[in-house]
């Protein structure tokens, strides 16, 4: 008898050992994760991608795997997010394309921006600056809008695209200086910028990273950053705002974005990994090359930016009545 009670309480020992291990979930990230880019290669929403896919591959000793998912605007690529199961292992490289701007452009869209798509944690400010031909003969907002006031069509900017940030910037410029601009939009920011150079359009509002050596070579003339402050490249550069058009703000953000109800402690480990990351010397000077600038935003001040950023571009395209559809 006493032998018997010794063998059942030595199982039951070793069960309350192994019952915790056995009931607990496992750790994040325990295979694979996918980082899902809704644009093609090369843009700023890629190098972001891979550059702190790469690094968490290299903290997590899984593979981190970066999928470009074109199309629709982004809306491709984010519905697949949006759908995917809730755990972790599918991201979104999101923006405020996708979180702020499509939901306002396409209606019959399968995801809300936001709301299916939380955001984790931000990446990065892409300001975009306001350049000219440098055949047009201005220097200045200032002179920008005596000059196109003057002409009697106005003038031509031009755009990646119908519903993109650098097309309502233009509109957001238009509404708020009176100036007569025609849209002109292309298929990529590329093309549009060709055309610039070689005189075939006047204006544009283009991100950064695709027309800084441009403006170094005098391809083309900046006139003024978009965003709410100087760019660190162009320090004599002036805002539009201090151009003489208050309240004027267009820029770039990029975040990481997971699916609804994803848990909890998953999206904070996510958050923390990927600031840490942010914060290295390494990976923010490669960013810096590439025009990208470090938000370093607590989570509420974030939100708060999204939040206004989404209500300055409803109010964009309802105004200018853009839309996809």
């Amino acid at each position: 008898m006493k032998k018997f009670f010794a063998v059942s309480v030595m199982l039951g020992l070793f069960s309350l050992c192994h019952t915790p291990a056995i009931a607990q979930p496992e750790t994040y990230p325990s295979r694979p994760v996918r980082i899902f880019v809704p644009f093609a290669p090369g843009g700023s929403n890629d190098v972001v991608a891979r550059l702190v896919g790469e690094r968490l591959s290299q903290i997590w000793k899984q593979p981190v795997i970066v999928e470009n998912k074109p199309g629709a605007g982004g809306n491709i690529g984010a519905e697949a997010v949006a759908k995917s199961p809730k755990d972790g292992y599918t991201l979104l490289l999101s923006g405020n394309s996708l979180a702020c701007i499509n939901p306002q452009l396409y209606k019959n869209a399968k995801f809300d921006g936001v709301n299916d798509l939380p955001l984790v944690t931000p990446l990065g400010f892409v300001p975009i600056v306001l350049v000219v031909n440098p055949l047009v003969p201005v220097k200045t907002v200032a002179e920008l809008i005596a000059y196109g006031r003057k002409q009697a069509g106005g003038l031509s900017y031009g755009s990646g695209g119908a519903g993109t940030p650098q097309h309502l910037s233009g509109e957001m410029f238009k509404a708020a200086t009176g100036l007569n601009l025609m849209h002109v939009p292309y298929k990529g920011n590329m093309p549009a910028l060709t055309d610039l150079m070689a005189g075939q359009i006047d204006v544009m509002f283009s991100p950064i990273n695709s027309v800084a050596s441009l403006i170094k070579a005098g391809k083309v003339r900046a006139i003024a950053a978009a965003g709410a402050r100087r760019m660190a490249d162009f320090p004599d550069l002036p805002t539009i705002a201090e151009s003489g058009v208050p309240g004027y703000d267009s820029s770039l953000w990029l975040a990481l974005a997971a699916p609804k109800d994803t848990p909890k402690a998953i999206t904070d480990k996510l958050d923390q990994e990927v600031r840490k990351i942010l914060g290295e010397t390494q990976i923010k000077d490669k960013l810096a090359q590439q025009g990208i600038v470090d938000i370093s935003a607590p989570p509420a001040e974030f939100r708060d930016m999204v939040r206004k950023d989404c209500a300055r571009w409803a109010r964009v395209i309802k105004e200018a009545k853009v839309s996809a559809d």
